[in-house]
């Protein structure tokens, strides 16, 4: 659990569209192209997750039934007025919520009809696996009796720029150069000035065959708290920045960055 007082920026206004790059993952000593979690380049075909984060700026005490104010391990930073500074919750997704929702109705036929769902790049580009992967996740969520979530530019140009700063910088991880997700999706123009919001973010790493929306989405739900993001029923919006990389020994392979969340002004 990472507890995180964050000074506030101004956003800019600009959004960004699904950005595909390829062979910027850059080189290692040993020619090979993208870099994995660790440093070294991958051997084979292969997905790497790192965990599933949660923030909120919603710091009642009480728990609402079910959701977002519950966070596994959470605490309050102490706010600082005098610097600015907020006092925001971070952690693990509460992965308890996940008992409460019915079985699947129906998952089978909605994943059907999700164009590109087992594609691997570069046979399909960054565009059409982004597009794979909200239908995929919003078929989970829907079999479940839970609201799709929408796209939202803002939260898809934090997606995608932080992608494409992992594969340009060599590393996997929520924090990097760019920033913390508060900080990316803050600078993106999604997190008001006033208001109650959560953030959610989903990282994934997928090379050759495993790299397909489907065998990442797969992945996710198999994670007790990467699926617990998905799942979340108060979640209204999400972005999908998506990377592709060059071939490596383990095949050609994409970054993937889903941002969730859910701002309420009053």
């Amino acid at each position: 659990m990472t507890t995180l007082a964050i000074r506030a920026t101004l956003p800019l206004t600009t959004a960004i569209a699904v950005l595909a790059v390829a062979g910027c993952g850059g080189s290692s000593a040993g020619g090979g192209g993208r870099q994995g979690p660790a440093g070294g380049p991958a051997p084979h075909a292969s997905v790497q997750l790192g965990q599933a984060l949660v923030t909120t700026n919603n710091l009642k005490a009480a728990p609402k039934k079910g959701a977002l104010g519950r966070l596994a391990g959470g605490a309050p930073a102490p706010a600082g007025k005098a610097t600015g500074q907020e006092s925001l919750i971070a952690g693990a997704p509460d992965t308890s919520t996940l008992d409460q929702l019915p079985q699947p109705e129906g998952l089978g036929a909605a994943q059907k009809v999700c164009v590109a769902a087992s594609s691997v790049p570069p046979a399909a580009g960054a565009k059409a696996m982004a597009g794979a992967i909200l239908c995929l996740l919003n078929a989970q969520r829907t079999s479940r009796g839970l609201r799709p979530v929408k796209l939202n530019r803002r939260l898809t140009r934090a997606a995608i720029a932080h992608s494409r700063n992992m594969v340009a910088l060599h590393y996997f991880a929520h924090e990097g150069a760019d920033g913390n997700p508060v900080s990316r999706i803050r600078k993106a123009g999604y997190i008001p000035h006033v208001g109650i919001w959560t953030i959610g973010e989903n990282l994934a790493w997928g090379t050759g065959p495993l790299a397909s929306p489907g065998q990442i989405m797969t992945a996710w739900m198999n994670s007790p708290e990467h699926k617990a993001n998905i799942l979340t029923a108060a979640f209204k919006e999400i972005g999908v920045g998506i990377v592709l990389q060059a071939p490596t020994a383990g095949g050609p392979g994409a970054t993937f960055t889903t941002d969730f969340g859910v701002v309420r002004l009053h």
